[in-house]
């Protein structure tokens, strides 16, 4: 898994494991945070009770 250049995910610390994935191709690690902080409950603390995100996971329905 790498992480597309234009991704916020360079600066998401939810991902599973120590860090995140690797920058693609044309990213730059060192560009300012373009992403806003969570201010709600849910988006800054709550989501975490289910578990970090595998860099490995693909979005879907449930089995």
């Amino acid at each position: 898994m790498v992480l597309d250049g234009a991704s916020s995910g360079l600066w998401f610390d939810g991902w599973k494991g120590r860090e995140p994935p690797p920058l693609g191709r044309y990213a730059d690690a060192d560009r300012d945070c373009e992403v806003a902080a969570p201010h709600t409950w849910l988006l800054a603390k709550g989501w975490r009770r289910i578990g970090l995100i595998d860099p490995a996971e693909v979005p879907g329905g449930s089995p």
